[in-house]
């Protein structure tokens, strides 16, 4: 049976999603969108979700989030003896994604290609 997440959990995974987003060296004006959130919003609300007000519950922000954090995890345990090549990861060209970045399979497929991306890091050979 699913328990209910607290707020506090929420205000958690929403700066963890935040952390994680700025350590890929996403620009912030990207990070909105890969976490589902409305076109238009301005910078100072946007700081709000950054400095401690959790994202809506309304939408996919918390699926999007924990498929971040599964691919920053998976990432991780690829490159276990550097992190920054796991950051790096996320916005390095790739042969899997058309010499394209898994950036932008997220970017452009929303949930689905966050799903895409890590489906392709759960594949054998998938992150080169």
């Amino acid at each position: 049976m699913n328990e209910p997440v607290s707020q506090q959990d929420l205000i958690q995974l929403t700066r963890d999603a935040f952390r994680l987003l700025d350590a890929w060296m996403i620009p912030k004006e990207l990070q909105p969108q890969l976490l589902g959130l409305p076109t238009g919003l301005r910078k100072r609300e946007i700081n709000r979700y950054r400095m401690g007000m959790a994202l809506p519950r309304e939408g996919d922000s918390y699926r999007r989030i924990a498929t971040l954090l599964r691919i920053d995890d998976m990432t991780r345990k690829m490159f276990p003896h550097s992190a920054l090549s796991a950051c790096l990861w996320v916005t390095t060209p790739n042969l899997r994604y058309g010499s394209r970045t898994p950036l932008d399979t997220m970017l452009e497929g929303g949930l689905e290609g966050m799903q895409r991306v890590e489906q392709s890091l759960a594949t054998p050979g998938g992150w080169y």
